[in-house]
């Protein structure tokens, strides 16, 4: 039996198409997983810095409602009245610091 080369160099070019499209789609593959992990290393250090300011503006509120405890417990009106005021002038630093 004859060869026919014209039916296998056809089959072959078809092949070739077939692997360049391929390897082109993985090559995209690949750039795009690369640059959601270079996404998911920005975000986690994003929210790890979000958590360490959440525990900070936590332990300043906590501080603050515990000193308006003391004072409300002492009975000093007057310095109770100062203690409200510096808890809402946190309140306003705090809040400017994270807008």
């Amino acid at each position: 039996m004859a060869r026919r080369p014209n039916a296998h160099s056809f089959g072959e070019t078809e092949n070739d198409q077939l692997i360049y499209g391929l390897k082109s789609k993985v090559t995209t593959l690949k750039s795009l997983t690369l640059d959601m992990g270079d996404e998911i290393k920005y975000q986690n250090a994003f929210l790890n810095d979000l958590d360490k300011d959440t525990d900070s503006t936590f332990g300043m509120l906590s501080s603050n409602i515990n000193r308006i405890k003391r004072l409300s417990r002492s009975g000093g009106s007057k310095y109770f009245t100062l203690q409200i005021m510096d808890v809402l002038v946190n309140e306003q630093t705090t809040q400017r610091y994270y807008k």
